[in-house]
């Protein structure tokens, strides 16, 4: 499946059976694509204690991660552009599982093209953690990372990331933006920005080469 709006330069490219992005490209260029491997994982139940070093952690949980689409996409236009909404459950379609759906918003202002999960209402699993796994084909040439505000040097060569290292969040504790920029050393028009913008709770994000 193919996502587009005519508020957006960005078109999105969609795997059928799992609701997942699997390729992102502006407008019909084949040259500035990036190719996706996305995984989304979602930890349920358990118990919940205070952690030693603050916060809470969970324990006793059951991690799934089949996601599996199980319906046709519906579009909705906003002031701003299109929002394809993906019924998808996690945990497979047999098992205990998570529904929800993948929203893509192809937008006029802001990120040209956002991801986000919504969980649908009157279930009675206790959800944990919703987490995103994204590996980026970048392709060749050397890539360099940027992100603000993080332990980061500015330019520093994308290979030389070989562990990952977490990025501060929008309201974390150093006051980073959560923007990762990542550009090619000879193809500067071919440069990726991912922002990581969650407007419900303060997420844990690392990168890694």
């Amino acid at each position: 499946m193919e996502f587009r709006s005519v508020e957006s330069t960005h078109r999105v490219v969609v795997d059928d059976a799992t609701g997942l992005p699997v390729e992102l490209f502006v407008g019909s260029s084949a040259v500035r694509r990036v190719h996706i491997e996305a995984v989304v994982e979602c930890e349920i139940d358990g118990s919940e204690r205070r952690s030693p070093t603050g916060g809470i952690e969970y324990f006793d949980t059951v991690r799934l991660s089949d996601c599996v689409r199980i319906a046709d996409p519906t579009v909705h236009e906003t002031a701003n552009g299109r929002t394809y909404r993906v019924p998808v459950r996690i945990g497979g379609v047999d098992e205990v599982g998570v529904t929800g759906e993948l929203l893509y918003s192809l937008n006029r202002l802001g990120p040209a093209c956002s991801l986000a999960f919504d969980f649908i209402g009157a279930q009675t699993i206790v959800v944990r953690n919703l987490v995103l796994r994204v590996n980026i084909d970048l392709g060749g040439d050397t890539w360099c990372v940027t992100a603000p505000g993080n332990m980061i040097a500015g330019g520093t060569s994308l290979e030389a990331i070989t562990s990952a290292v977490g990025i501060s969040p929008i309201g974390g504790l150093r006051g980073s933006s959560g923007l990762v920029h990542l550009e090619p050393a000879n193809h500067a028009d071919r440069a990726v920005s991912i922002w990581f913008d969650n407007d419900v709770e303060i997420p844990e994000i690392d990168v890694r080469g």
